[in-house]
Parts: structure tokens; sequence; C-alpha cells
């Protein structure tokens, strides 16, 4: 997984073969070594004002369990988030970047949680059955997207954080995850293959 600072210069990605994070300029091509050691590292997210990456680690955790960890741009002043030692995986982070969307949980049974970077506490905002994975805050903040097989079909879903009101966005049989939403929040893009390839698909977003 990669992720992009707001002026399109930097690209952040975790390395499969070593697990370790690094740094690509963009213009040069240069890449640049931000956090190498033993452990695994993944699924890099900058802040919206790009001095802040959450990832994934394990960390001061059993082997096979991760929790979210912060730290610079420059790959220093490492902040553990959680401590409750489970399977987390992408955060988000809110537009104003004073919290965080994420998923945790085993496969089966995984939930959205909402972390503030003010209290350092979490808040469980999504339980249903299955698993709801990869939320993605709306420009606005006010909405949280994301995919579930609660129905035992992965579809899109959008969760508004005010009235707590869940709305199924796609109704395709075939696999829909992976939300991104424009930058007018109007229309959310994800990765299906309801052609029988994995290809990027728009809807657009009624409120």
């Amino acid at each position: 997984m990669s992720t992009l600072n707001s002026k399109g210069t930097h690209l952040y990605f975790a390395c499969e073969h070593d697990q370790n994070i690094y740094q690509l300029e963009i213009k040069t091509h240069l890449i640049t070594s931000i956090l190498i050691d033993t452990l695994r590292n993944g699924r890099p997210v900058i802040s919206p004002d790009d001095r802040l990456i959450t990832f994934n680690t394990n960390r001061e955790n059993e082997a096979d369990k991760n929790d979210l960890w912060l730290m610079t741009v420059k790959g220093d002043s490492l902040k553990r988030l959680t401590r409750n030692s489970t399977y987390y995986y992408s955060a988000s982070w809110s537009p104003d970047g004073t919290m965080l969307a994420y998923s945790a949980g085993k496969w089966g049974s995984r939930h959205i949680w909402l972390f503030s970077l003010e209290t350092l506490t979490s808040k469980l905002i999504i339980d249903a059955k299955g698993n709801n994975c990869l939320p993605q805050w709306s420009p606005d903040g006010k909405r949280i997207a994301f995919y579930s097989d609660r129905n035992d079909n992965k579809d899109i879903w959008v969760f508004e954080l005010a009235t707590e009101r869940l709305q199924q966005i796609t109704f395709h049989k075939a696999n829909d995850v992976c939300p991104q939403w424009s930058p007018d929040g109007r229309k959310i893009a994800f990765a299906s293959n309801r052609t029988g390839n994995m290809e990027i698909w728009i809807v657009e977003i009624r409120q």
C-alpha cells in the first residue's frame, strides 16, 4: 500500500519484500528508507498536513498481531497509538487531522473504530457481522465509506457520523472493495471484479 502527500511530490510505501517503509521522490525517482528494522511494518498513511504517518507494526506485540503507530515523515518520533494487540488494517485520517478511522479484528469479524489523536482513545462505530474494512473519510469529514460483506457479498457502504445512518451504495453480486472519495464528495471510486477482472468503477452518492 502507498500514500501520496498533498502536493504530489512524495510517495510513501511499504515494501512487501522486507516490510519496511520508504519514501519515493516523484520528480527524481529517488527512494529513501525512512523506517528500517526487523519488524513487520505496513500500510503507511500520511496526514493531511504532510507531517505525520500512521502505520501498522508488530513492535512490542506478538509476531502475528499489530497495533497502529505514528511517526514523522522522516521516520522518527515513533509513538504507539493502540494497545489492543489485535489485527489492524489501513487507517484513514480525518480532513482536519484530529482523528483516524481504522478497521480491526481477525478476518471474519472486523469492525470499524475512530481514534482521537487528542484524547488517545478509540470508539467503536461499526460492529456489524462479518468484515467491515478499509474506511475512508469523506472530504467534508461528515461520512466514512468502507466495504462490508455483512450480506455475504462485498459491497460499498457509507456511514454518516452525525446521525449514525448507514447507507448501502453498491448492490452487485460481484466484489466491490477499496472505496475512495472524489474531491467534491459526490462520487466514490472503487475496485470491482464485476467484469471478471478487477477494474475501477465510479458510483454517485445520493444525499
